[in-house]
């Protein structure tokens, strides 16, 4: 009984280590993704894939075709992520690649 309680504290101080990387900003996660990092990308998609998908839906009336839209903008802004200076927000740069996927 008294293992059980010692793993559930360790999994309760895992998951406050994991809420407490929403103080990363995107460029701190594109300069890991551009340094070889590439699961780094995963934050992006769960950072902004509920947002895209509601544009997406608002185009779209198929679910489906929605998180395709998704889906498809994601691998374009990953593929041209050397281009994103920072100059702009990151979502307003995935933004532009999100149009591009659009029908």
């Amino acid at each position: 009984m008294l293992q059980t309680a010692q793993i559930k504290t360790k999994t309760i101080k895992t998951k406050k280590t994991t809420v407490s990387s929403d103080n990363v900003t995107d460029l701190d996660i594109i300069t890991r993704i551009k340094a070889g990092d590439d699961n780094a990308y995963g934050d992006i998609i769960r950072r902004y894939n509920q947002r895209m998908f509601r544009v997406a839906r608002s185009i779209v009336t198929d679910d489906a075709a929605a998180m395709d839209i998704v889906q498809e903008a994601h691998i374009k802004a990953y593929t041209k992520l050397n281009e994103f200076r920072g100059s702009i927000q990151f979502f307003s740069w995935l933004a532009v690649r999100f149009h591009y996927v659009v029908p």
